[in-house]
């Protein structure tokens, strides 16, 4: 790990390299140095407009958390992600303003 902040393993899933958005998202992460997969995964979350591109990582996001384990939630919330998902529902609010 030398130098660099250990990652989780508990979040380290194969990548279907069939879909370009997920592709997409594993070339950022490989080229991005220091950062994880979560927390690529997380800033695209904090940064997209795009309905699509939020749905399909909350979906990564809910099938990486549904057998939450402390430690995977722990590690979540450290890289984050309980801003991102607060900041995603704020922008989801203005694309689609409640009834």
């Amino acid at each position: 790990v030398s130098g660099r902040e250990s990652s989780c393993a508990c979040f380290e899933i194969p990548v279907p390299h069939s879909d370009p958005w997920l592709q997409s998202v594993a070339e950022m992460t490989s080229a991005s140095g220091n950062a994880t997969g979560l927390e690529v995964l997380l800033s695209t979350l904090k940064s997209s407009h795009d309905v699509q591109s939020t749905l399909s990582i909350l979906q990564i996001l809910d099938e990486l958390l549904s057998a939450g384990t402390v430690k995977r939630i722990s590690y979540m919330i450290s890289k984050g992600g309980s801003e991102a998902l607060l900041h995603t529902l704020v922008n989801m609010t203005r694309i689609f303003p409640p009834n």
